[in-house]
C-alpha cells in the first residue's frame, strides 16, 4: 500500500462523519477528509513511479500489531472518557 497514514486517516475522517452527521463535524471530518485524499493525489501525481519497500520479518509485525492493539485501547479508553464510548458496553 503506498499511503497506508493518509488511507487510515481518511477512513478515519469518514467514520467520524458517518458516525456524527450534525453540521459542524462534517465540516470538521470532511475538510480533513478532503485533504487526504487531495494529498493521495498531489504525492501520487508528483511521483508516480513507486516501488514498495522490502518486505520486514513477520516477528516485527507481530510486535507492531501488539503495539497497536495497546494504542487502540489506550485510546479508545480516552476517548470514552472525554466523549462517547467507542466500544460497545
Amino acid at each position: 500500500m503506498r499511503h497506508p497514514m493518509l488511507t487510515g486517516f481518511a477512513l478515519w475522517a469518514l467514520a467520524h462523519i458517518l458516525v456524527n452527521g450534525d453540521g459542524p463535524s462534517v465540516v470538521l471530518f470532511g475538510g480533513l477528509l478532503l485533504w487526504a485524499l487531495a494529498e493521495i493525489v498531489i504525492i501520487n501525481r508528483a511521483e508516480p513511479q513507486w516501488s514498495p519497500p522490502p518486505r520486514g520479518r513477520f516477528t516485527a509485525d507481530i510486535m507492531w500489531l501488539g503495539g497497536a492493539v495497546i494504542a487502540f485501547t489506550l485510546i479508545g479508553w480516552l476517548h470514552g472518557l472525554v466523549g462517547p464510548s467507542p466500544f460497545p458496553t
